[in-house]
């Protein structure tokens, strides 16, 4: 029988990664300004399909591959506000 042993350590950055995206997803889905524009389609035909671009970005940038991460919290900040208004 030969199981394939998982570090306790990748494990747990495995677990905080699934964490985090649960996380965004969660903020992202009831951010009030970003429900409204997806579900009143303000970014065209594709406007679901940005979203998601977005939580993938967002994803892309905090990915856990680097320390400190690619961008600070002012950086995101602007960066949803000029998502916002250029979708």
């Amino acid at each position: 029988n030969s199981q394939v042993q998982i570090p306790a350590a990748s494990l747990a950055a495995v677990n905080a990664i699934d964490e985090f995206r649960a996380g965004v997803t969660a903020v992202l889905r009831s951010w009030s300004p970003l429900r409204a524009a997806i579900e009143s389609g303000w970014g065209g035909i594709e406007s679901n399909a940005k979203g998601e671009d977005l939580r993938n970005e967002i994803y892309r940038v905090f990915d856990g591959s680097c320390f400190p991460p690619k961008m600070d919290i002012s950086e995101l900040e602007d960066e949803l506000f000029d998502y916002m208004e250029q979708q």
